[in-house]
C-alpha cells in the first residue's frame, strides 16, 4: 500500500518526460541516450593509466579488488542528473536507462576491446558472474528497490553473463555517503555473506552505482575471497 502512494506521487510529480531534456514520452529520449559519454579508463585510486580500470602497480596491494570499471563521469550533468533522481527520486525505471549504458560500456570497453584479447584479464560470457551490491532489509524497504540489483539484472541480459543474487547483507549500517575513509572501512566490516556455491576460479563483477572510496566493493571483495573467487570487478556508473 504505501509503495503504490509513493509510485503515485512519483508519477504526479515526475511525469514521464525525458530528465535531460523535457522531450515528452520516456524519462530519458534516445538522443539524450546517445549523448552520455563513457570515460577513459584510469586506475580508480589514483587516477593514473590503466588498460580497462585496473589497479596500477602502486596501488594494487590497497585492495582486495582487481579493479573497477567505470562507465561515466559524474562531472557529466547529464548522468550526474540521472544517477541522482534514479537513487534518491526512486524513478526505478531509470534503472532500464542506466542499465543499458553499463551494458554498452562493457560490451564496447571490455569484452571486444582488442587489448584485452590476449590479456590474462580477458572477459567473456563463459567466464563471468554479475553480482549487485545487496541492501539490507530495512533500506530495501524504505528504497521499495535495490538500484544496483537493476542495474545488474539489465547488464547480465544484455551481455548474455549469469547472474546471481546469493550475497546478502546481514547488518543495516548507516549509509555511506556522509562518512570518511576510516568511518566507511569500520561501517562495512562483516555486514556481507555469500551464501551461494564456491566461488572457485569465478570471475566476478560486483555492479554498483557509484564508486567513492571503494569500501564497499572491497569487502564484498573480502567475502568472495573466502570462497575461492578469482579476479573480482567492480562495475559502476560513474566515480563519486
Amino acid at each position: 500500500m504505501i509503495q503504490k502512494i509513493i509510485q503515485f506521487w512519483i508519477d504526479f510529480l515526475f511525469p514521464k518526460q525525458c530528465f535531460i531534456c523535457q522531450k515528452d514520452g520516456e524519462y530519458l529520449c534516445e538522443k539524450c541516450f546517445k549523448s552520455l559519454i563513457f570515460k577513459e579508463a584510469h586506475c580508480p585510486n589514483c587516477n593514473n593509466f590503466s588498460k580497462i580500470g585496473e589497479f596500477c602497480s602502486n596501488c594494487q596491494n590497497k585492495f582486495i579488488l582487481t579493479g573497477v570499471l567505470i562507465a561515466g563521469d559524474l562531472k557529466d550533468q547529464k548522468l550526474a542528473k540521472l544517477i541522482k533522481t534514479y537513487k534518491y527520486h526512486f524513478i526505478k525505471e531509470l534503472g532500464l536507462f542506466l542499465g543499458q549504458f553499463l551494458s554498452n560500456f562493457l560490451n564496447y570497453n571490455v569484452f571486444v576491446n582488442p587489448i584485452m584479447k590476449s590479456s590474462s584479464t580477458g572477459f567473456s560470457s563463459e567466464n563471468v558472474v554479475v553480482i549487485p551490491v545487496p541492501l539490507s532489509k530495512k533500506r530495501l524497504k524504505w528504497r521499495g528497490f535495490n538500484q544496483s540489483e537493476i542495474l545488474a539484472k539489465v547488464v547480465a541480459e544484455k551481455c548474455n553473463l549469469e547472474i546471481c543474487l546469493n550475497l546478502i547483507r546481514i547488518k543495516h549500517r548507516p549509509a555511506q555517503a556522509k562518512l570518511n575513509l576510516k568511518q566507511r572501512i569500520n561501517n562495512l566490516d562483516g555486514c556481507f555473506k555469500w551464501t551461494g556455491e564456491s566461488l572457485k576460479n569465478k570471475k566476478i563483477i560486483i555492479v554498483d552505482d557509484v564508486y567513492t572510496t571503494g569500501s564497499t566493493l572491497n569487502e564484498i571483495a573480502r567475502e568472495f575471497k573466502k570462497h575461492q573467487a578469482g579476479e573480482i570487478w567492480g562495475l559502476v556508473l560513474a566515480k563519486g
